[in-house]
């Protein structure tokens, strides 16, 4: 599911004028979101919405979960745990 939400949400922003540098970062953060969104969902469905208006991308992915992701200090061994600080890095 995120390799096919990150291909739409790159087809739309290209579709909209987007630099390609955008498009990168916002496939980056789409991934990071979206399997987050499938590892701790609640249910069978994901709710996706990307806006592009005046040079402003706004992303929002909801899993139904009952709790707010919050980004932590991932350890140097951890397979997980980096994937929100990489969103919040690209967004800024």
């Amino acid at each position: 599911m995120p390799g096919r939400i990150r291909r739409i949400a790159a087809a739309r922003l290209r579709h909209g004028g987007a630099s390609e540098e955008i498009v990168d970062r916002v496939r980056l953060v789409v991934t990071e979101l979206v399997t987050n969104a499938v590892q701790h969902a609640d249910g069978e469905r994901i709710d996706f919405a990307l806006l592009l208006h005046s040079g402003l991308v706004v992303i929002a992915v909801d899993s139904g979960a009952a709790f707010t992701p919050t980004i932590r200090q991932a350890g140097p061994n951890e397979q997980n745990g980096r994937g929100l600080f990489l969103a919040g890095s690209c967004a800024a």
